[in-house]
């Protein structure tokens, strides 16, 4: 059940919290489903649901039985927040959040999907905190600083487009905020590629580039063989 420990120590915290693991962290969403044994029963109504369409979804979201999530599986609380989110329910997503048992508002994982599909200022600041230090969560990730940086970077291309002075700023908000996720693990490319990939849309040249470019490439070619030889297609 989903109780509300904070100090819980059962498997689906290991996996939410961020706790020392061989995956790379952007996996853990696709991996979850099959990682943690949970309701069967909801596991393939959810499934039909999301194929159905956001309507299924939230008419699973709205059931008596999942009105007291102190009492419902943690896996079945946290695969109905994924499928909500894979139907673009988000205003759905927000109000389970806040039914959540404190535990697992406080995981990582959640707060960072939370995040990312919150407005874009609201997401920024959400996803920064994730990136703090602290008692609930490790500091900077490769997958934390992904999805900040994404936020940063949309915001930036609106106020591009509008013509509004603080384009700049947030341009380099983006790259800073990408590149401290890949040197927080060089593994994950994605990062990488994306801080590499924004300093062409400064008005200067940036230095860091030509020392970044070998490692980032290096990092795209070692994830791209190491899928292909367990058999995963690339994100």
């Amino acid at each position: 059940m989903a109780r509300a420990d904070p100090h819980d120590d059962s498997p689906i915290f290991q996996l939410i919290d961020d706790l020392p693991r061989q995956d790379i962290d952007h996996t853990k969403t696709d991996v979850f489903r099959k990682s943690v044994d949970y309701s069967k029963k909801y596991k393939d109504r959810l499934a039909a649901a999301v194929r159905q369409g956001v309507t299924a979804v939230e008419q699973i979201a709205a059931e008596p039985g999942l009105g007291n999530l102190l009492e419902v599986e943690s896996g079945v609380v946290v695969d109905l927040f994924l499928s909500l989110r894979d139907v673009k329910a988000h205003a759905g997503m927000i109000e389970l959040y806040h039914r959540m048992p404190v535990p697992l508002q406080r995981a990582k994982m959640m707060r960072e999907q939370l995040g990312l599909r919150s407005t874009a200022r609201a997401a920024s600041r959400r996803l920064r905190r994730c990136s703090r230090p602290s008692s609930a969560n490790s500091g900077p990730s490769s997958e934390t600083n992904a999805l900040l940086g994404r936020s940063y970077k949309d915001r930036w291309d609106l106020a591009r487009k509008e013509g509004r002075p603080e384009a700049r700023g947030l341009l380099r908000r983006a790259i800073e905020t990408y590149l401290e996720g890949f040197q927080t693990d060089w593994r994950d490319a994605f990062p990488g590629i994306n801080a590499v990939t924004l300093m062409e849309m400064q008005d200067k040249p940036d230095p860091r580039q030509a020392q970044l470019l070998p490692v980032v490439r290096y990092s795209a070619t070692r994830k791209a063989e190491m899928n292909a030889d367990i058999g995963i297609m690339p994100p």
